[in-house]
């Protein structure tokens, strides 16, 4: 598998603050380790989402933080995949996470098998 393919992986965020931390940890601790990761807060978030994404932001230079208006979802996603820069990207709920090697697992179908996508 190829380690120098960018993958973006684009987080929706709004009011999933008891979620996030999980969500985001789960991201940040993936066996590929070539992300960029696009949070896009929601600027109607009132439970501190916004707060804990600004928080690991500052901690991870991969992390890249958009505050967008209350738009929505497919807006929110819209925005992120206008902001990636990876070859590829993936999409996680605020409120979800994922194995800690989806990604890697991922990746290595598509350089095997070179899907039309």
């Amino acid at each position: 598998m190829k380690n120098d393919l960018l993958l973006s992986v684009i987080v929706p965020v709004y009011n999933v603050a008891p979620y996030l931390h999980k969500c985001l940890d789960s991201i940040l601790c993936q066996t590929y380790r070539n992300l960029e990761i696009i949070l896009v807060a929601d600027g109607g978030s009132t439970d501190g989402s916004t707060e804990i994404c600004e928080a690991y932001a500052a901690k991870d230079a991969r992390i890249k933080l958009l505050h967008r208006p209350h738009e929505g979802l497919v807006s929110a996603r819209k925005a992120g995949v206008a902001a990636a820069s990876g070859q590829y990207a993936a999409y996680v709920d605020g409120d979800d996470w994922i194995d800690a090697d989806a990604y890697e697992r991922l990746l290595s179908l598509v350089t095997d098998h070179e899907p039309d996508v």
